[in-house]
């Protein structure tokens, strides 16, 4: 066999999984050897946080409820009212958490056996989109296809070693990509002390061309970020080890499966594809165990300040590049895509790290990264999800939060942007006013995100709270209720009896109807038992995937004979870990039986008290209520705008962006992002998912070469990437702004769009249909105008996306870029008859033309850059007005124009009819005021928007 030693690119993050047996119930876990079957490359959220904001949700959908009483509480729901809002304050995330950051380099040396047609793993790493047939990975055609490419008929013998830290090569230019990495002469262990714990950093060296870099970041760090954000209730603080060194090289813990990450695959495994070799979990160990080799006398105890015998917050950064870096430099080294891709995660079990304590949780980020990469993965540590969509689209929340797009690169990964208000208000630091009674008419105060200005009346955000997004079980249940295990990653919910059942001695069954559907062989349904009050649990049943039948019943029973003559309690548990979901566990009809004597019945008809219920567990009416609100909050861009000034300034990726009033949608039914999935859902086409942001300015800008070049439809849009950058609502014009390339196809400037001062729910935000032709063809179709822009408007009722003249259920035809391919390959999809009710609706897409809107309103009444005053109402967004008309003389009517919305009036004779008799008059008031001549014979009038 010949030998050769090449440069290598791997992919995408590795395997997640749980971390912890629960301490009552038992959950299954994976082998201890670090390594797991490959599931979905996702940041994973630290499960004790999950939990505590989890409690932390259900708490203020009581306090709610508690709070909706309009004739006001009695003394035990006041008395109930105060608790709920103590224990509310007792799960915010506050006080100090210390970090232990594990810097780690790879100082060996690993030579692996590469067959054609047999070895899976990409052995080159190199980022080359023509390693793709467009349909294989990480199986034996790719690698026949990959051989093939290459020329290797052969086994052939691989070697790899490295990276050490300081191997990053010094940036060649300011205009060369390399002059927009995050580098510095040494990245010693002072450097990570500064951006995680200190008063930032200083650069000042010179580029490989002798050009200087000099760029202060005086006070920032992630501690700052942090302490910021919460108002100085929640800081880190923390250590740095390391150097410490690994005796394999990145090769052994990162390569990729064929054809690798940035090399177009995105379903086969990345980072540790290499048989025998680790993975990132088995580098977090070798890291461990390097310390210990290190310093024999580490102290680890000072890391674990719950007491739970877990680290609490571990850090290790690597040497070298992180995978998500610029495919471009990563070829430039010898490692390429089997870099590491920066991530957070578990062990798939604790790992000792000293007499009784042990490591679990973890985020993992490169040797040059900044404090935005840092501040989010930590994020991940305290329970954030990601709100970027991993399959396809680029979401409406941008980079408008730090959960969407954290930022690489020079300077912008040293300018992290605000998170967004519903991480914010899960960690018990956004305190919003919250807005439920729509018969009341609120005037207040919205003070800018980061660097909060505070003051009497000043909030940090608005929440208005919105009825709940009401959808029905997968299973319904066979009478009137049942009980539904709930759903959601890392739960371990369980339904239990709350009183021991005697067994007689000739034993018993239990009986009972169960469906469930469930991540087969990583989530499961359980029935358990236990004879000393939970201390212990006998497992009697465990069910994954799908009972036969489903989504029908099946009556299923489990022998006690076991507890004869025993006091027994009775469990149905669910778990889940932290990726796909199934729709969970229907239980029905629960019996216990000896011989012909019925010692149970409980049929969940009726609120029986036989049970106690762990979230989500819960009995049904057939129905989930998932609560849902809009979120306003205040952005400024500005020099004085805290960390969000990153986005105002004039070297950042998509040109300066103004602030102003942001209208985030909270839809707590949808658990992710994935707009792509979601399209079709009710009430309207158009994108929808756990949290998105309404678009002021929901129309695309268009590259003017590419419709110079006859190109139609979204294909000339600027990268949808940055069309959110005018989205806020305020009483300035959105700022102009310049585009390079890669963004458009030659240098353009593009102008500002007028300020709209108004978010209605009346109104669609959602830029809907086009007749155009589609890409390569003479044909011309229903096209979306940007597929993924924007969010749909809320609606108790569907309502038709806007598109004149679109006949109902025609198809829909939408593009969208392949994100593993960097953008370049687009592909054509097309959806026809499923939408809401199984047909495509046509319309003007706003919800008040044809629907029953929510009815919330906002008008920023006056800004600065700091601060907004804002009215909220609910009603209509323009008030009918009732005039008595001089018979002799003209009467004007003053109304509040909404850029880019024709505004129709409309008259009636007979108000009392409840508007019916409205009948438009004219239809588009361009003017303000609209004068009426004397002769109208109408009394009432309103100004509406179709």
């Amino acid at each position: 066999m010949s030998a050769w030693t090449r440069r290598a690119l791997a992919g995408g993050l590795c395997v997640l999984g749980w971390s912890t047996s629960q301490a009552v119930m038992p959950r299954d876990v994976e082998p201890a050897d670090g390594r797991a079957p490959a599931k979905e490359d996702r940041d994973q959220a630290n499960p004790d946080e999950v939990r505590r904001i989890r409690e932390r949700q259900r708490l203020v959908r009581e306090l709610r409820d508690l709070t909706a009483h309009r004739d006001g509480p009695d003394a035990k729901q006041s008395a109930r009212k105060a608790e709920l809002e103590s224990r509310l304050a007792m799960l915010a995330k506050t006080g100090t958490d210390r970090v232990l950051i594990i810097l780690v380099e790879f100082n060996g040396t690993n030579t692996f056996t590469w067959t054609p047609g047999v070895s899976t793993w990409d052995p080159f790493g190199i980022a080359e989109q023509t390693e793709y047939d467009g349909t294989n990975s990480g199986n034996a055609a790719a690698s026949s296809f990959f051989a093939a490419k290459y020329g290797i008929t052969a086994p052939t013998n691989c070697r790899y070693a490295g990276p050490l830290h300081n191997e990053i090569p010094r940036p060649l230019s300011a205009a060369d990509i390399s002059g927009e990495t995050i580098w510095t002469p040494d990245f010693s262990p002072d450097y990570y002390r500064n951006i995680a714990f200190g008063d930032g950093w200083t650069f000042s060296y010179d580029r490989a061309d002798g050009s200087p870099v000099a760029a202060d970041f005086p006070g920032q760090s992630v501690r700052d970020y942090y302490r910021d954000f919460s108002s100085g209730r929640y800081e880190i603080i923390g250590d740095v080890v390391g150097w410490v060194q690994v005796t394999n090289s990145i090769w052994y813990y990162g390569a990729d499966a064929i054809p690798g990450r940035k090399s177009g695959a995105t379903s086969a495994a990345h980072n540790g594809a290499i048989p025998g070799a680790g993975n990132t979990r088995r580098l977090v160990m070798d890291a461990i165990d390097a310390v210990n080799a290190a310093y024999p006398d580490f102290d680890w105890a000072p890391y674990d300040l719950n007491g739970d015998t877990i680290i609490d917050r571990l850090w290790i950064i690597h040497a070298g590049y992180g995978e998500e870096d610029s495919a471009i430099l990563l070829n430039r080294t010898s490692y390429g895509e089997s870099a590491i891709w920066s991530q957070s995660s578990s062990l798939t079990s604790k790992y000792p790290v000293a007499e009784g304590l042990y490591a679990s949780r973890f985020i993992i980020m490169p040797e040059n990264c900044g404090i935005s990469v840092l501040a989010h993965e930590y994020a991940h540590n305290l329970g954030a999800d990601d709100l970027y969509a991993y399959g396809y689209g680029d979401t409406s929340a941008g980079f408008w939060t730090l959960m969407a797009d954290d930022w690489t690169g020079f300077p912008l990964g040293f300018l992290p942007q605000a998170p967004d208000p519903l991480h914010l208000d899960n960690w018990g630091w956004l305190d919003p006013c919250v807005i439920s009674d729509p018969a009341v008419v609120h005037e207040i105060h919205l003070g800018q995100a980061s660097r909060f200005p505070g003051g009497p009346g000043v909030h940090r955000a608005a929440k208005i709270e919105l009825p709940d997004h009401l959808a029905p079980l997968a299973v319904p249940p066979r009478g009137m209720r049942s009980w539904w295990s709930g759903t959601g990653v890392n739960i371990n919910g369980s339904m239990v009896l709350s009183l021991p059942l005697a067994i007689p001695a000739e034993g018993a069954d239990l009986v009972y109807a169960a469906a469930y559907d469930t991540e087969a062989g990583y989530d499961f349904f359980r029935v358990l038992a236990t004879t000393n009050t939970g201390a212990d649990w006998v497992v009697l049943g465990s069910s994954s995937g799908k009972n036969p039948g489903y989504p029908a019943y099946q009556i299923r029973t489990n022998n006690l004979a076991a507890f004869a003559g025993q006091n027994v309690q009775l469990a149905f548990q669910y778990t889940t870990d932290y990726a796909i979901l199934g729709a969970g566990a229907f239980v029905d009809d629960v019996r216990v039986i000896s011989g012909s004597a019925l010692l149970l019945h409980d049929d969940a008809e009726t609120n029986s008290g036989l049970w106690t219920y762990y979230a989500p567990w819960a009995c049904t009416d057939g129905f989930v209520r998932y609560p849902q609100a809009y979120y306003l909050q205040w952005r400024n861009t500005e020099a004085d705008g805290g960390y969000d000034h990153s986005l105002g300034i004039s070297n950042w990726r998509f040109g300066p962006v103004n602030g102003g009033l942001l209208v985030w949608h909270y839809n707590s039914f949808y658990k992710d992002n994935e707009i792509a999935t979601y399209l079709t859902n009710p009430p309207s086409f158009g994108p929808k998912g756990r949290l998105l942001v309404m678009d002021a300015h929901p129309e695309p800008y268009r590259d003017p070469a590419a419709l110079a070049e006859g190109i139609a439809c979204e294909r000339a849009n600027v990268s949808s990437r940055l069309l959110m950058r005018d989205a806020p609502f305020g009483l300035s014009d959105a700022a102009p702004f310049s585009l390079q390339p890669p963004y458009v196809r030659a240098a353009e400037d593009f102008a500002g769009r007028p300020a709209v001062p108004l978010f209605s729910d009346a109104l669609g935000y959602y830029p809907g249909l086009e007749r155009a032709l589609q890409p390569g063809s003479d044909t011309n179709r229903w096209m979306t105008v940007q597929w993924d822009a924007s969010a749909i408007v809320p609606s108790a009722t569907d309502y038709g996306v806007r598109a004149r003249q679109y006949p109902a259920g025609s198809d829909i035809w939408y593009l969208y870029q392949q994100k593993a391919t960097s953008g370049t390959n687009q592909y054509m999809h097309f959806i026809t008859n499923r939408v809401a009710g199984g047909t495509a609706l046509a319309g003007s897409g706003n919800p008040g033309a044809t629907a029953t809107p929510h009815g919330w309103n906002v008008r920023i009444l006056s800004q600065t850059s700091t601060q907004a005053c804002v009215r909220i109402w609910n009603g209509p967004p323009f008030a009918i007005t009732s005039i008595t008309r001089p018979s002799t003389s003209s009467v004007a009517l003053h109304f509040d124009a909404v850029p880019e919305r024709p505004v129709v009036l409309s008259a009636s004779s007979d108000l009392a009819a409840g508007g019916s008799g409205f009948v438009p008059l004219i239809a588009d008031c361009t003017n303000n005021p609209v004068t009426l001549p004397a002769d109208q014979a109408h009394s009432y009038y309103r100004l509406g928007i179709p």
